[in-house]
């Protein structure tokens, strides 16, 4: 099937770019609604970095197809933040002293979020970038992980920030002021300032999770299956909250792991996986909400999307399968490089080793492949 490609690159928009360089890839014509119709295909724009890089990841973009890069320096092996707009790069800096610097999340009116911190042994700071402008938002938690299970710093459209503190203290920023989230760890909030994550409780001993969220100060905890912990992992712009939670003992005698979906304080359970291990139920837990409702979820080794009471294996037939990003239209991406949209199931094209780690309304994904950051844009047949 031959596929046509629409180059939308203006002279005028790169030079509103400052400190970038010259475009290195076409933008794709876009499918304008991923609602209806056959699933598009995916155009892999390999973003062509500066000499001064050795490679990279793109790891967020927006609904204007903006996406920020985290790429490694030829120089010392350190990392540093890019903002790709249209094919142009720039540099987003650094905090002050040459640092390592990595972007987590990019929002709609371009502003970017993520960590600094001047080496391994240094504490990471949370930092804030628009229009040029870097400003630190103090002493911020960071992971290892190249897939992580919550990004480590987000923006809201709004341009709220979230992130959680060495201390076990979340926080919300906001033009200049920081506010104090009573969360133990906070793991996703909305455009509303909602925030989803969890508190602690002692219980005989132990602590325990439950599921809560964080408005104007407020908390709410939201229960759990019946059994004796839950915790949230993702919130919507609509309010839907999912997570997942033990359930009281079953036939064999144990609590089962389900994922559960909570508004207006109602906690819905999900349901068994619909996976077996070992001859009994396979736990899951649900990571990825979106307005309408639908859901991404998670076992040890399966992905799960939940619509409407039903839920779908994603069998991708890969080592890396885990989910990573969802949009408004239920269309999941994955670790391994696949996308997942009404029951069909796609890999992307690309090297061998392929990673999805995000996706916008528009479906264009986000990535890399072989340490190339790479952008897949859907593409009218």
């Amino acid at each position: 099937m031959q596929r046509q490609l629409a180059v939308l690159i203006a002279a005028g928009l790169l030079a509103a770019c400052r400190d970038s360089v010259p475009p290195v890839a076409p933008v794709a014509d876009l499918v304008a609604s991923a609602e209806h119709g056959p699933p598009p295909e995916y155009q892999p724009i390999a973003i062509q970095l500066p000499s001064e890089y050795t490679g990279g990841q793109a790891v967020a973009i927006n609904n204007h197809n903006q996406a920020v890069i985290s790429a490694t320096t030829a120089a010392d092996g350190t990392r540093r933040a890019l903002l790709w707009d249209n094919g142009a790069i720039e540099d987003l800096g650094t905090l002050g002293a040459p640092t390592t610097t990595v972007p987590t999340d990019i929002n709609d009116r371009g502003q970017v979020v993520g960590w600094s911190r001047e080496n391994a042994s240094t504490p990471a700071h949370a930092f804030f970038w628009d229009q040029g402008t870097m400003q630190d938002l103090g002493e911020v938690v960071v992971y290892s992980s190249d897939k992580p299970e919550f990004n480590q710093v987000r923006i809201s459209d709004r341009g709220q920030v979230l992130g959680n503190r060495p201390s076990g203290q979340a926080f919300v920023w906001e033009n200049g002021v920081t506010q104090t989230v009573s969360l133990d760890f906070a793991a996703a909030f909305n455009d509303r300032g909602q925030v989803a994550g969890w508190v602690f409780h002692d219980s005989a001993g132990v602590r325990r999770r439950h599921a809560a969220v964080w408005e104007d100060g407020v908390v709410t905890e939201l229960g759990t299956l019946g059994g004796d912990e839950s915790w949230a992992r993702g919130i919507s712009n609509s309010g839907w909250v999912v997570g997942g939670s033990r359930t009281a003992p079953n036939e064999f005698g144990s609590p089962e792991l389900h994922a559960f979906r909570w508004r207006n304080g109602q906690m819905e359970d999900l349901g068994r996986s619909g996976q077996m291990s070992s001859g009994r139920p396979e736990g899951w837990q649900a990571t990825l909400v979106n307005d309408p409702g639908q859901v991404g979820a998670k076992s040890n080794d399966f992905s799960f999307s939940w619509d409407h009471g039903v839920a779908q294996g994603i069998n991708c037939r890969c080592s890396i399968w885990y989910p990573m990003d969802m949009n408004v239209h239920g269309t999941i991406v994955g670790y391994g490089g696949w996308v997942w949209r009404d029951g069909v199931l796609q890999n992307l094209e690309g090297a061998v080793q392929r990673r999805a780690v995000g996706i916008n309304d528009k479906g264009a994904v986000v990535g890399y492949q072989s340490n190339v950051p790479t952008v897949w844009l859907p593409v009218r047949n």
